[in-house]
């Protein structure tokens, strides 16, 4: 096998990359999961075959009991569904629930891969400043009056609420109440990306969007991608009955033979013998580590003048270079010294709000790859 075959997407052979958001090799839980796929074979046909339109029940009944039990949310079978991974659910909501010319309201920065998804379904972006206790509510609801005084009054609002991806900051308990009396207020569907709800470092994060509106007006997304592997592509979707009803009505639902039934066979094997509670125990400790190790390594490498963000949970921090630089013209220098980061105009609306910034991943590479790659930036910055 060819050596870069071997690394995963996006990764070249030698070099140290901060760009996307893989999890660290080692927390893979490989044996527990090989296990349970054998104790998902022994019953060879359900996961060989086409499933449900909303999913594998038996995986559906372990995550009503999860979300019960951790968040005191009781969801009904009509309020949840499988999906391939957060990001098809993104694209479900943006397929089904909006039409061209739309606009859609998205922190920024925000995941650049929901940009493009957003995009691709022809929808307008209006972007509201992302600040460290999330955006502001005044900020939104000026940015709503003056869409509409425009005559493009938004129908959705797109959050990563929790340790967001790409600055780890999280959206305060009390911006969340007003944010979405202001959503209802305005009759804006929320769309909560929540998949690194689990991956916090210390206290456990504010109720959901979906927990405070009572499942009302907000679609919550969750995935296995950050918390198990992301080769299963399986998430969850939560909704309304009536929203749930529509994305499986629809043609891929309908053909799809539901979300990835061996990955929902096999994940739920795994889950029914109780190792996802410690497994995401162990990751908290794994990635804590990591962060506090990149923070450390910024605070000795950075030139005076750049700033960065103090994640309390994820795999991303953001990192906000002096006026008088841009990331775009960095590049190079990054480059021929083995690093790469991810730029910041991407995760931004519109990109020229982030020409100083850029995503730093800290999941993926080793803890002597982090601490080096921060000095090599470091070093590259401090050239001028």
């Amino acid at each position: 096998m060819h050596a870069n075959q071997t690394l995963p997407q996006g990764v070249q052979p030698g070099e140290i990359s901060f760009v996307l958001g893989h999890p660290d090799r080692q927390a893979l839980p490989i044996e527990a999961l090989h296990e349970a796929a054998m104790l998902a074979l022994e019953e060879p046909l359900r996961p060989l075959e086409y499933g449900p339109e909303g999913g594998d029940p038996e995986l559906l009944a372990f995550l009503r009991l999860w979300h019960r039990q951790r968040e005191g949310l009781d969801l009904a079978r009509n309020q949840a569904m499988l999906i391939a991974g957060a990001t098809q659910g993104v694209d479900l909501v943006a397929r089904l629930l909006l039409a061209p010319g739309e606009t859609v309201l998205v922190e920024s920065p925000t995941y650049k891969d929901s940009l493009l998804i957003f995009r691709d379904q022809h929808c307008k972006l209006h972007g509201v400043k992302m600040t460290p206790e999330g955006i502001r509510p005044s900020d939104f609801e000026t940015a709503i009056q003056d869409l509409t005084a425009q005559g493009e009054r938004p129908r959705l609002f797109y959050t990563i609420p929790n340790f967001q991806n790409p600055t780890g900051w999280s959206t305060s308990l009390a911006r969340r109440k007003t944010i979405l009396k202001i959503a209802r207020r305005h009759g804006i569907l929320i769309l909560e990306d929540d998949v690194y709800r689990e991956i916090a470092f210390g206290a456990e994060p504010p109720a959901s969007y979906f927990a405070l509106a009572g499942g009302e007006g907000v679609i919550r997304l969750g995935s296995f991608s950050k918390t198990l592997a992301p080769g299963f592509r399986l998430g969850w979707l939560l909704a309304a009955p009536a929203i749930i009803e529509r994305i499986q009505a629809c043609g891929t639902a309908q053909m799809g033979g539901g979300a990835n039934p061996f990955s929902a066979a096999v994940v739920a094997a795994y889950c029914r013998t109780a190792h996802w509670e410690d497994h995401i125990q162990r990751l908290r400790s794994i990635y804590r580590t990591r962060c506090e190790t990149a923070l450390a390594a910024l605070a000795r490498h950075m030139p005076a003048g750049v700033e960065w963000t103090r994640p309390q949970g994820g795999f991303f921090l953001w990192i906000t270079l002096p006026e008088s630089m841009e990331t775009a013209n960095l590049q190079d220098r990054f480059a021929v010294r083995g690093v790469r980061v991810a730029p910041g105009a991407q995760f931004c609306t519109p990109p020229e709000a982030g020409i100083r910034g850029f995503r730093l991943a800290f999941s993926f590479a080793s803890l002597d790859q982090l601490k080096e790659g921060i000095r090599l930036i470091g070093e590259a910055l401090a050239e001028g």
